[in-house]
């Protein structure tokens, strides 16, 4: 079984970033954000972040559009409607349905394919797994294909973290 990791920028350096993936010897970044730009850390902007990282000799590949958190189609939605940017999309977003799509499954089975044979890293914008849909959504459906291990950069430490089922609250119920 690959390993795959996954990080959320949340507001580092890109810099601190670099050094964190270089620590775990990262080789793609794979951004699974709907939308790929950031107001608060715009070195984290789809163009600039893929120039960086090919100046560091590290792939750039974007799948927001097949592993995105946000979903385009409203009936992927628990209320049919897509909500605005400011609403809570984990809890507005039906991500057993969205599992079922078929470019959701062809972006899992990518995604474990570039796992298989290079260390690959998904990235997100929040820090904490828990409140993203890097755990609730990808990790959930990876299927035994894969084990998931995330990044965590809080509180100026680097830390690998496992989520269990039992130790995550279902905050989409």
């Amino acid at each position: 079984m690959s390993t795959l990791y996954s990080i959320g920028h949340s507001n580092l350096s890109i810099q601190t970033f670099l050094e964190v993936l270089d620590a775990f010897e990262i080789q793609i970044v794979v951004d699974v954000r709907s939308a790929p730009f950031s107001r608060f850390a715009p070195h984290f902007n789809r163009a600039e972040l893929e120039h960086t990282l090919a100046q560091h000799h590290l792939n750039y590949r974007y799948a927001g559009d097949f592993l995105g958190g946000r979903p385009t189609d409203a009936s992927l939605y628990r209320d049919g409607v897509i909500p605005s940017e400011r609403h809570e999309f984990l809890q507005a977003v039906d991500y057993e349905r969205v599992a079922q799509t078929a470019s959701f499954r062809r972006g899992i089975d990518r995604l474990i394919d570039l796992a298989k044979n290079s260390t690959t890293t998904v990235l997100c914008s929040e820090e904490n797994p828990r409140e993203c849909h890097r755990h609730y959504l990808i990790e959930r459906n990876l299927n035994e294909r894969a084990n998931m291990q995330h990044i965590r950069t809080s509180k100026g430490d680097v830390r690998i973290e496992r989520l269990l089922e039992s130790e995550v609250q279902h905050r989409l119920l």
